[in-house]
C-alpha cells in the first residue's frame, strides 16, 4: 500500500504516524507574519517554505540515528495573524503559545518576521520565569524603536528584556547602531560577535554557559553567512556556517534544557530552495535537541 504524506505537517509523517491528540510532546507553530521588514520582503512565506522543505528530510537523523517522527510532535494550523498590527500579533501569538506551554508542550514557532518572537518567547518566559534567551542573529535587535514602531523586528530583544527582565546571550552579531550600543552600556548584553566566533565557534560557549539552566533559543536565519543562507531579508557577511549553528544548538542542549525555540526571518527566493531546506534542518536540530533532553 502506498504511503500517504500529510503535507500540512512538519516532516510530513506518513499516514497514521502522528501521535494521538494530547500525546504529542511538541507543537510546531507556524506564524506567517510580515509587517515591519526593512529590506527584502517575504518572511510571511517562511513557515510554509520550511514545512514544505521538511518533507524531503529523511526520517532518521544522519548523525544521532534518532527516529525523527518518533519524537511525537504535531504541526498546528498557521495562526491567522497576517492582517493584525504587530502589537496585536504579539498578543495573539503569546496567548496561543501560552495555552500550549500550560499543557506542558514544547513549542517551536516558525516565522515570519522576528517580531513573532516577542509573543512566542514571551509566553515561554511566563511559563518558565527563570529562563534565559539564547539569541542567534546578525543583528542586536536592541533598538528602542525602528521606523516608528516599538514592535519592529529590529527591537525584539530589547522588548523581551524590558517586559521580562531576562538574561540574554547574543551570538553571531555583526551589525548594530549607536542606539543599541548606548543601551548595552546601561544594560549589558553578553555578545559573541560574528567576527569572533565564525570559524571559532567554541568561543561562543562561555556565553552559553552563563545562561540559566532553562533557555529559549531564537534563531534568526541571518545568523548564517549569506553564502549559506541567501534567502533572508537583511543578510550580513561574515556569518556562521550550518555546522557552527548546529554545534551551538548541540552544546546548549548539553548543559541546559531548551524550553522553547523559534526559527525566523526566512524569506523564500525562487531558485534558492536549499535555503528553505537549511532552515528546516535547523528546525529539526532544535526540536531534536529539546525533546531528547526532556526525555
Amino acid at each position: 500500500m502506498e504511503e500517504v504524506l500529510d503535507e500540512t505537517q512538519f516532516l510530513a509523517p506518513v499516514d497514521g504516524a502522528l501521535p494521538s491528540p494530547g500525546e504529542e510532546r511538541a507543537i510546531i507553530l507556524p506564524c506567517p507574519f510580515e509587517a515591519t521588514v526593512s529590506y527584502q520582503a517575504g518572511t510571511k512565506d517562511g513557515p510554509a517554505a520550511i514545512i514544505k522543505a521538511s518533507q524531503y528530510i529523511e526520517e532518521t537523523d544522519e548523525e544521532s540515528g534518532v527516529d525523527l517522527c518518533g519524537l511525537k510532535f504535531r504541526t498546528a494550523d498557521p495562526l491567522p495573524i497576517e492582517d493584525l498590527t504587530p502589537q496585536e500579533m504579539v498578543e495573539f501569538v503569546k496567548e496561543k503559545a501560552l495555552e500550549l506551554y500550560r499543557n506542558d508542550k514544547f513549542v517551536l514557532a516558525l516565522g515570519g518576521e522576528h517580531t513573532i518572537t516577542v509573543g512566542a518567547a514571551g509566553a515561554c518566559f511566563e511559563r518558565y520565569p527563570n529562563a534565559g534567551l539564547l539569541h542567534l542573529d546578525a543583528h542586536h535587535d536592541l533598538r528602542l524603536e525602528y521606523w516608528g514602531s516599538k514592535y519592529s523586528h529590529a527591537c525584539i530583544v530589547r522588548r523581551l528584556i524590558e517586559l521580562y527582565n531576562i538574561p540574554v546571550a547574543s551570538i553571531g552579531i555583526r551589525a548594530f547602531c549607536p542606539d543599541e550600543k548606548e543601551f548595552k552600556e546601561s544594560r549589558p548584553v553578553p555578545t559573541c560577535y560574528g567576527w569572533e566566533c565564525a570559524g571559532h565557534v567554541s568561543r561562543s560557549f562561555p556565553y552559553i554557559d552563563n545562561l540559566p539552566k532553562e533557555i529559549y533559543i531564537t534563531l534568526d536565519v541571518d545568523a548564517l553567512d549569506p553564502t549559506v543562507m541567501p534567502a533572508t531579508g537583511t543578510p550580513e557577511p561574515q556569518g556562521l556556517t550550518y555546522s557552527e549553528v548546529k554545534e551551538i544548538i548541540s552544546y546548549a542542549a548539553k548543559g541546559h534544557t531548551i524550553v522553547g525555540a523559534d526559527v525566523v526571518e526566512l524569506s523564500p527566493r525562487p531558485g534558492f530552495h536549499h535555503a528553505d531546506y537549511t532552515a528546516a534542518k535547523l528546525a529539526v536540530q532544535l526540536l531534536m535537541a529539546a525533546l531528547n533532553k526532556r526525555g
